[in-house]
């Protein structure tokens, strides 16, 4: 869907009053976005330095990208969903229940597809880290591109997380496993900017 759009298309449709996409779909393109800084950066590197695991660290990049554009979709879906389910009808008990349920199945998903983002960009900065001191010093900017993009990426997810848990005492338990996601992913992501402004 997302990723057969221009990135004007993208922005515009970003920009225009309709649903989707939103925050959700915008972290998973900046987790992208950082995967993909990342990988250029590997693959320069990679020229001059014969080593096994940055070689399977930048491909295992390629990856990551590839699923980051389909968690954007993903992430549209789900709030789409969710819309239709808050427009069931709603007039005789079998409706309220129908509507009651498929609103909770949309809400996780809701819940679960920017989870997946804050997830993944936490794996992408501990794969990076593994490497950091072997990146080319010619690169070091878009190594701070790339662990900025994806500790946004962290951290639009986490709001995505926070507004669709909604304070829901059923649903509290994502909460706590994103409050240590995004503290791990900020935190290394932090490291790997000083670490790449340090040999600037």
């Amino acid at each position: 869907m997302f990723k057969e759009m221009t990135v004007q298309e993208f922005i515009e449709k970003l920009a225009s009053d309709a649903p989707t996409p939103g925050g959700g779909t915008a972290a998973a393109i900046m987790g992208a976005m950082g995967a993909g800084l990342f990988k250029m950066t590997i693959d320069i590197t990679a020229k001059k330095v014969d080593d096994d695991l940055l070689s399977s660290i930048g491909e295992s990049m390629k990856g990551a990208y590839e699923e980051f554009l389909v968690l954007a979709d993903k992430d549209a879906e789900a709030f789409d969903e969710y819309m239709k389910a808050k427009a069931m009808p709603k007039s005789t008990e079998e409706e309220k229940a129908v509507r009651k349920q498929a609103l909770k199945a949309a809400r996780i998903k809701s819940i679960e597809a920017p989870m997946q983002t804050l997830e993944r960009s936490l794996e992408v900065l501990q794969a990076f880290d593994m490497i950091k001191d072997k990146i080319s010093k010619y690169v070091l900017s878009d190594v701070i591109g790339g662990a900025s993009a994806l500790k946004s990426a962290a951290k639009i997810a986490y709001a995505n997380v926070k507004i669709n848990v909604a304070g829901k005492e059923a649903y509290a338990h994502y909460m706590e496993n994103a409050n240590k996601l995004m503290a791990d992913a900020s935190k290394l992501a932090n490291a790997i900017i000083d670490f790449a402004m340090e040999r600037m």
